[in-house]
């Protein structure tokens, strides 16, 4: 499975994305809040930034679910405010 794996991603990317850096990197994103994961697809942000945002869970913040994602939101805002100017 692995060597399928990194032959598709050899083929796709021509070498430039690893096993190594596709489970690291991209596999995660699968797992980010939905809101981050838009904004993702959108170009809002690039993917360290994406990751980035995800840490901000309810469970590390210790707020609610909805409080967590109105943070990310707003700093999404404040971001992407401050790259444009």
């Amino acid at each position: 499975m692995a060597n399928h794996l990194r032959s598709l991603l050899n083929r796709e990317t021509q070498g430039r994305i690893s096993l190594n850096s596709f489970i690291g990197l991209y596999l995660r994103v699968l797992i980010f809040p939905s809101d981050v994961k838009e904004a993702l697809v959108a170009g809002k942000i690039n993917l360290f930034e994406a990751a980035q945002l995800a840490r901000l869970t309810p469970e590390r913040i210790s707020v609610s679910p909805n409080e967590a994602r109105d943070r990310r939101v707003e700093l999404l805002r404040a971001h992407l405010m401050a790259h444009g100017s």
